[in-house]
């Protein structure tokens, strides 16, 4: 199962980037400071549209960084090891208790639902999610 990142926090971000690179070029200095953020946050919207956030595949959740290849991966025995906490995620294993450090608001709001209903042994449709052919 993948859960990409949030579509709209990846366009905020692309939004954000255009006032801050025109800044550079329309301002009545060149800045390179400005140029060089604006160039930051457009790169890094465009990350968000087109990464996986995470993915889970068998006993593990993997979080792949935003740039790179650099990934974090959270082992667990079985289903019943994931546990939700409002928006947080934990491994549980006996007494011992593992925060999984992935954010809700980061998640695509589709795929955050079906991962959570997977997770719980629900079908994505029975947790009051749309059916979008992407499960």
């Amino acid at each position: 199962m993948r859960v990409r990142y949030s579509k709209l926090v990846g366009v905020i971000i692309l939004i954000l980037g255009v006032p801050l690179g025109s800044l550079a070029v329309t301002g009545r200095q060149f800045s390179v400071v400005s140029l060089l953020t604006g160039v930051m946050f457009f790169v890094f919207g465009l990350s968000f549209l087109n990464r996986t956030y995470f993915r889970v595949d068998g006993d593990a959740l993997s979080v792949q960084a935003l740039f790179g290849q650099a990934e974090t991966i959270y082992q667990f025995p079985s289903l019943e090891a994931l546990q939700f906490d409002g928006r947080k995620v934990f491994i549980i294993q006996g007494h011992d208790q593992q925060r999984v450090r992935v954010a809700k608001w980061l998640a695509d709001r589709g795929d955050w639902a079906a991962f959570r209903a997977w997770a719980q042994g629900q079908s994505y449709l029975d947790a009051g999610g749309h059916s979008c052919g992407r499960h």
